[in-house]
């Protein structure tokens, strides 16, 4: 009887320590928050980039893949508890907090509905566990964001994580310069191009802000800062990133970057604003794109922009070569049934690579099931991996019909405008940040999936969790004393 309690009262003190021992690594973690905050749209390419550099992350293998979905799922995990600590402390107003819960809930609940529908099917696996890593903490981050007004730590902390990304981005254009004409896959190592090109976009869009709103990265240091080793670092920064993401050929970044510039140089233009430094850095990116092309020109390579271009020429949309089988069949794959499609249509499905091809039968879908859609995550399990509508729009009309997907474009639409009422109306600070917003989300148009898009959830949750007094500016101030760790 007496070994018996002791044993109890041993697991009971074991458990105890355990739960000290966890609140005090949480208590550590705390610390590290604005550390957390940046890695919102950055840690899969940060948790890539750590892995490549222990040499773990050179092929496809599964400790690669456990070691990366581990870090994610932490990531994620760490997330939910330093947001849902807050929310439960009732730091955000309560409205506020359900508004936002809406969206990112109901997408949840719906990925479920699909695992159900598509029996744990391992592409509804794969897409529902993208989405708790990936879009839950984009939703939590954009709200903590938002309602707390954290865009200035975000720039910073954001920068600052970067520096982790310097010798793969380094190493990376190493190999451009050794492999010549060879470098046509375009990969580093299991790190994919376009993980590199959208991994490296949100550093680049924010190195650029900071550079021309005067921001120093080394404000701790006096010295650092008299010698003013920061302004050319961050410049040498700046054109590493850019010749990484060209180099890479992902088009949807590059026309990312275009549209950032456009938008900032406007944006300056109505504040006001000197525009010296953004037009020296929209010159020397526009020159290093141009090189580049005339490099491929000189090479006879694709540079995948000419055909592109060529196709537009023509009034088509065509980011690739396709047989003409596949337009001929686009009948023919949407009425065939999900689950027991004919077996030439299994074949016409794997040769589609044109995202025009994509976009048409995106739209047919929404035509042939108008009221219903194909149901969550219906288009990508009806069409294969990878065969997504590459359009968060076309996406959400595609597969929950006009009623549902219409009320999710509303939510993109209200949120759209919040922000460009705070783009007109509000502080420059907050213009920046929504200017960095446009440059990251306007690839869920043209790529992406809708249900692990960080920037589409993190800019839901941002534009609705933002206070009016800031959207109108009502608060007198350019710099948000709010700010908890601002260039600490």
């Amino acid at each position: 009887m007496n070994s018996t309690l002791d044993n109890i009262l041993t697991k009971l003190h074991m458990i105890k320590e355990c739960i000290k021992l966890m609140l005090k690594a949480y208590s550590q973690i705390k610390k590290y928050e604005c550390y957390f905050l940046s890695l919102v749209f950055t840690h899969h390419l940060i948790f890539q980039a750590m892995l490549f550099y222990l040499g773990i992350n050179f092929v496809v293998n599964p400790v690669r893949q456990a070691s990366l979905i581990s870090l994610n799922i932490c990531f994620s995990l760490i997330s939910f508890i330093i947001i849902g600590e807050k929310i439960m402390k009732r730091v955000y107003p309560m409205p506020i907090v359900v508004i936002c819960a809406i969206f990112p809930i109901f997408m949840g609940f719906s990925l479920c509905y699909s695992l159900i529908k598509f029996d744990f099917n391992s592409l509804a696996l794969f897409n529902s566990g993208a989405f708790f890593i990936f879009s839950l903490p984009g939703a939590l981050w954009g709200l903590e964001i938002g309602a707390k007004s954290r865009w200035d730590d975000m720039f910073s902390f954001t920068e600052k994580i970067g520096f982790v990304l310097l010798p793969l981005a380094i190493i990376y254009f190493i190999k451009f310069l050794i492999s010549g004409i060879h470098f046509t896959e375009r990969n580093i190592g299991a790190i994919t191009y376009m993980a590199m090109a959208y991994g490296l976009l949100p550093f680049f869009l924010v190195s650029i802000i900071n550079y021309i709103s005067g921001k120093f990265i080394f404000a701790d240091s006096k010295f650092l800062a008299k010698i003013k080793v920061g302004v050319y670092f961050r410049s040498l920064v700046i054109i590493i990133y850019w010749t990484d993401i060209v180099i890479s050929r992902c088009r949807g970044a590059v026309v990312s970057v275009f549209l950032f510039f456009g938008v900032l140089f406007l944006y300056m233009r109505y504040k006001h604003i000197d525009c010296k430094k953004i037009l020296n850095v929209i010159l020397c990116c526009v020159s290093i794109f141009l090189v580049h092309l005339y490099y491929l020109h000189m090479q006879k390579q694709d540079s995948r922009f000419g055909f592109f271009a060529d196709s537009l020429r023509r009034g088509k949309i065509v980011t690739a070569a396709e047989k003409p089988i596949v337009s001929e069949s686009l009948a023919l794959m949407v009425n065939s049934e999900t689950n027991t499609p004919p077996a030439p249509v299994v074949e016409i499905k794997k040769l589609i690579t044109n995202r025009g091809t994509l976009f048409k039968l995106a739209i047919f879908e929404v035509l042939d099931k108008p009221l219903t859609g194909l149901s969550p995550l219906g288009f990508t399990m009806k069409y294969g991996k990878g065969k997504y509508p590459h359009n968060a729009i076309l996406e959400a009309l595609a597969d929950f019909g006009f009623i549902i997907g219409g009320l999710i474009v509303l939510l993109f639409i209200k949120s759209t405008v919040r922000l460009i009422i705070g783009l007109f109306k509000g502080s420059i600070n907050l213009g920046y940040m929504i200017i960095f917003l446009i440059g990251m989300t306007f690839s869920t148009m043209i790529s992406g999936s809708l249900y692990t898009s960080i920037p589409i959830f993190f800019g839901v949750c941002f534009s609705l969790s933002i206070d009016k007094s800031e959207i109108y500016n009502h608060i007198k101030r350019e710099d948000h004393a709010s700010s908890i760790c601002l260039y600490s």
